[in-house]
């Protein structure tokens, strides 16, 4: 892989994770697990795989958006004043966004359903001869919800080779650890199972995503299954039961900027 795409793509997920910490600490509070575990995700699919102009990203877990938002802002797409004003009544870019907001195609706060509307846009495209992909983002919490693998079951049916299905498997949902609510396991055998062209890599490896995403297909659509870390980049949140949703105590904060500082590239 070209080592300058690998430079900027490790900044672009740096970046990611920095600027959804600062609006954690600015508001006391936010969705920077979510950021830490798919930042890598996220920077290859922005930097290397979607065609701005003809591909389509769907991201079905909503509460994703701040990460969404904070590589927009790095890309230049979003004004920093916008993510600055991030959950302020009235404001552009809110904490569960509906669709129009920027990166987000469709309203998908409630989830699971995201993948539903990417197969029926897929779907759509395919009928009128539009081209271009459909990335579908979803959370290893959906992969409870029987409409995922109903969705799943209706893209391999119809060999949707357009599709791509991009998991991030971080083990955490806002209850705790999916294994511990409804065990999901074994997700690569499943998705197997259900007829997908599917791939399983470690999520934080930049080279491992975009080989996953741009290998060969054989008509059906492809699903990549990336193992993350909740806490990646900032080592002393491993330490927190819960990471859905956070808040910084006393002193934590500071610890996450010096993490997150001598993790900077280079």
């Amino acid at each position: 892989m070209n080592a300058a795409w690998q430079d900027a793509a490790r900044r672009l997920a740096h970046a990611c994770r920095q600027r959804t910490f600062a609006v954690a600490v600015a508001r006391n509070g936010a969705y920077l697990g979510q950021a830490c575990s798919s930042a890598e995700i996220l920077a290859v699919l922005h930097a290397r795989f979607l065609d701005r102009e003809q591909d389509a990203l769907v991201l079905s877990p909503a509460h994703y958006a701040l990460a969404q938002f904070a590589v927009l802002a790095e890309l230049g797409e979003i004004p920093a004043e916008d993510l600055a004003a991030y959950g302020d009544d009235g404001a552009r870019l809110e904490m569960i966004p509906g669709g129009g907001a920027p990166g987000m195609l469709f309203t998908t706060g409630s989830l699971a359903q995201g993948l539903s509307l990417g197969i029926g846009l897929a779907l759509g495209r395919r009928q009128l001869g539009t081209p271009g992909r459909v990335v579908v983002f979803v959370s290893d919490g959906e992969l409870e919800e029987g409409q995922t693998w109903e969705a799943l079951a209706c893209a391999a049916h119809h060999r949707l080779e357009s599709l791509t299905v991009v998991l991030d498997l971080n083990g955490s949902q806002v209850d705790g650890d999916p294994a511990e609510i409804l065990g999901i396991e074994p997700v690569l055998d499943r998705l197997l199972a259900f007829g997908l062209d599917a791939i399983e890599v470690d999520g934080h490896d930049l080279d491992a995503i975009a080989a996953a995403l741009e290998a060969p297909r054989d008509g059906r659509p492809r699903a990549v299954a990336c193992r993350t870390r909740i806490w990646q980049g900032i080592p002393s949140l491993q330490e927190r039961h819960n990471l859905h949703f956070v808040r910084f105590r006393e002193g934590e904060a500071e610890l996450a900027a010096a993490e997150l500082a001598a993790g900077a590239p280079a």
